[in-house]
């Protein structure tokens, strides 16, 4: 704590030690707080990745309403030079509401925000017009962007290629409600994508 005040003297901290089990304790104190945004830590495979219900990282992620920041094990500085936005590109009314986490990220720091949907078939004429139909929601109206289809059978490869290719200093993706299969499809994918990342990942949620 001491060295956190030392090192973050403008910001305010506030330290709590309570027992209990670690992904129900924040989800609670997310809500009771009404927290803006979660920050985490991961140790990679060796965070309990190998458990039933994975790890509290991946547990947090999928249970909580509000933005999650994961930092890797070994990230010693946050540059935001260029953002991977990984997406489907379909976004409902609100969008601008869960994404303003994501646009204040971009308003502040002022990156080359790479818009790609992972897809393991060949782009089909809806990728197009998905991303004609963003284009017109003026979302991204402030940001200097790009557009891309990325074509490969392992998405999680394709997608941490696709970061390396750019330089990406940040993931920022979306988690949705699906149902029972599809949300234990994407809650596996999802603890990949926070378990083998290099890079901090920003993990947002549509409500």
């Amino acid at each position: 704590m001491n060295d956190l005040h030392t090192e973050f003297g403008q910001v305010k901290i506030h330290g709590i030690l309570e027992f209990g089990t670690a992904a129900d304790w924040i989800q609670r104190k997310t809500e009771d707080h009404k927290i803006d945004l979660v920050v985490m830590g991961t140790k990679g495979d060796t965070d309990n990745a190998n458990s039933i219900f994975g790890s509290v990282t991946s547990h947090v992620i999928n249970n909580l309403k509000c933005p999650v920041l994961v930092v890797p094990k070994g990230a010693r500085s946050f540059h935001v030079n260029e953002v991977l936005f990984a997406t489907d590109f379909h976004f409902t009314d609100n969008a601008a509401e869960y994404l303003s986490p994501f646009l204040a990220v971009a308003n502040a720091y002022e990156p080359f925000i790479h818009v790609a949907q992972f897809t393991a078939n060949k782009p089909a004429g809806s990728h197009i017009k998905n991303i004609e139909e963003l284009k017109l929601s003026g979302l991204l109206r402030d940001t200097k962007h790009s557009f891309h289809i990325v074509e490969g059978a392992d998405t999680e490869k394709a997608l941490f290629s696709f970061a390396e290719k750019y330089h990406c200093d940040l993931i920022v993706t979306v988690t949705r409600h699906y149902s029972l299969w599809e949300k234990i499809f994407h809650q596996s994918l999802t603890k990949k994508l926070v378990l083998h990342s290099e890079i901090p990942v920003l993990v947002l949620h549509e409500y």
